[in-house]
């Protein structure tokens, strides 16, 4: 498993740091794998770093 560092990552930041694609997160997130991530005003995700990806 892997921990994304102690920052606010964007999805695509995210997904370069995991190795999964952008698609993966979203679909981890949707069947609940994942924390529903929050959002910003404009509807993108911001991924907290105490979120793990494997």
């Amino acid at each position: 498993m892997q921990e994304i560092p102690e920052i606010v990552t964007s999805i695509k930041q995210a997904a370069e740091l995991t190795g999964l694609t952008e698609d993966t997160i979203r679909y981890y997130e949707k069947i609940g794998l994942l924390p529903y991530a929050d959002r910003k005003r404009n509807g993108h995700r911001e991924n907290r770093s105490k979120v793990s990806y494997f």
